[in-house]
C-alpha cells in the first residue's frame, strides 16, 4: 500500500475522545485490513502490509493480545484462518480476496435495501373519499392526532391522501 513520504510511519489516526479510542481504533485496523486485501494482489504484499499496521498499534501502545485478537477476529469473520496460520498459498489468497469483495457487494445491496425501507416505512398514507367535516375525515383527523401523539418515530408524518 503506497504512503505518503512526509508522513510519519507508525501512526494512527488521530481521536478527539479518549475514552471511545480503543473502539475507533480496532474499527480502523479493521478497516486497514480490508484495505489491504483490496490493494493486495500477492500474499505477500498482504502480509507485509500487515505486519506494518501490527507495528502500528504495538508502536502506539497497544498490547500484543489487542493486536492478535483483532487480527484474529477479521480472519475468523472472513472466514480465512488458514491465512492467519501463515498458510502462503497465494490461490487460498485469491479465494479469500473474492470472498471479501462478494462481501463488500453484499453489504452495499443491502445497506441500499435497508435505507429504501427506511424511506417507505417514514410515511403512513391515509387517504378518503370525503372532506374534513365526514365521518371518515373527522375519524382520520383524531386517528393522525394519537399516532403523532403515541408513535414518536424520526422522519415519519401522517398525511392525508385525497
Amino acid at each position: 500500500v503506497q504512503r505518503q513520504p512526509n508522513h510519519q510511519p507508525y501512526t494512527l489516526p488521530y481521536i478527539s475522545s479518549k475514552g471511545d479510542s480503543i473502539r475507533k481504533h480496532s474499527h480502523w485496523l479493521r478497516s486497514s485490513l480490508i484495505r489491504a486485501v483490496r490493494y493486495c494482489t500477492t500474499i505477500e504484499d498482504f502480509n507485509q502490509e500487515r505486519i506494518y499496521l501490527e507495528m502500528t498499534c504495538l508502536a502506539n501502545g497497544y498490547s500484543v493480545e489487542f493486536v492478535q485478537k483483532h487480527i484474529e477476529h477479521f480472519f475468523i469473520f472472513f472466514n480465512a484462518t488458514l491465512l492467519q496460520q501463515w498458510s502462503l498459498d497465494q490461490h487460498s489468497y485469491e479465494k479469500f480476496r473474492h470472498r471479501l469483495f462478494n462481501f463488500m457487494s453484499e453489504q452495499r445491496q443491502f445497506l441500499q435495501k435497508k435505507q429504501d425501507l427506511l424511506k417507505r416505512n417514514r410515511r403512513f398514507h391515509l387517504s378518503y373519499l370525503y372532506d374534513n367535516m365526514s365521518p371518515k375525515g373527522i375519524f382520520n383527523k383524531k386517528l393522525r392526532e394519537i399516532l403523532s401523539q403515541n408513535i414518536q418515530l424520526e422522519n415519519t408524518t401522517f398525511e392525508n391522501n385525497k
